[in-house]
């Protein structure tokens, strides 16, 4: 029986979820909805698609074919936009499956030149990396193995080669947007947190500077200048951090 419309399955109806642990069926048709109100329901973000029986991570590879193309374009819109930069040309940092194809055959290189980097740590790295992979930790956390394990200043002319080594769309884009909200400073001097050029200064520095006439706050999580326009104290950021204007807390906290 599926445990969100409660109809019967059909024998042998493959399942979103390959947990052994999970005991929970959802029929075709449920789970294909169920998999567009994740995607939308996260406009700004790209979501971990969960199990909607026992909440496990299901890989791309798994949940996509049971996606409606549509899902599958939005979700895509959803990683470029969580990576927006509009500025000098670009309109994403974003590093899209069509570059991953064109440096599939340089990965194997690509994991070997990190390993020599990280010497006495590879092996630190080699498990960070392969966790990352399945999905078993976040992307702070092998963000946080890779920079203890390679300085920040050798990762950055290679960070957009790092990031194909990620074939699934959800851990590629969580994984740029870790590392750029620590190293926000990219090679081309631009600040991935304001989207502006600002060398030797914070993002508050530059903003206090540029927006000296205007009421400007800046977003406790990634930085951004923002301005209030409405007189409700509900910011949401583009970064999809949601706080109060007045005290820069969280929203929803006490």
């Amino acid at each position: 029986m599926c445990i969100i419309c409660g109809d019967d399955l059909e024998v042998g109806t493959e399942q979103l979820c390959r947990s052994n642990q999970c005991s929970g069926k959802v029929c075709r048709g449920c789970t294909e909805e169920y998999i567009k109100h994740s995607v939308e329901a996260n406009s700004y973000m790209c979501t971990v698609i969960r199990c909607a029986a026992c909440s496990e991570r299901v890989p791309g590879s798994f949940w996509e074919p049971f996606a409606s193309d549509d899902s599958k374009s939005k979700y895509l819109r959803n990683a470029t936009t969580s990576l927006y930069f509009a500025q000098g040309g670009r309109s994403t940092w974003f590093v899209d499956d069509s570059a991953v194809q064109r440096f599939k055959p340089k990965q194997d290189d690509m994991v070997e030149e990190l390993m020599a980097m990280a010497k006495d740590k590879d092996k630190d790295l080699v498990v960070a990396l392969a966790a990352y992979h399945r999905g078993t930790t976040t992307a702070d956390q092998f963000v946080s193995v890779l920079e203890s394990s390679i300085s920040p200043d050798h990762i950055i002319p290679k960070f957009r080669d790092i990031a194909c080594l990620f074939l699934d769309i959800e851990r590629r884009a969580g994984f740029q947007i870790a590392w750029l909200y620590k190293h926000p400073r990219m090679a081309d001097g631009v600040c991935f947190k304001c989207k502006e050029p600002h060398d030797g200064q914070t993002c508050e520095q530059f903003n206090e500077e540029k927006y000296k006439d205007v009421e400007i706050k800046c977003c406790p999580r990634c930085g951004v200048a923002t301005q209030k326009s409405f007189h409700c104290d509900h910011m949401v950021c583009v970064c999809g951090h949601e706080y109060k204007w007045t005290t820069l807390a969280a929203w929803g906290s006490s």
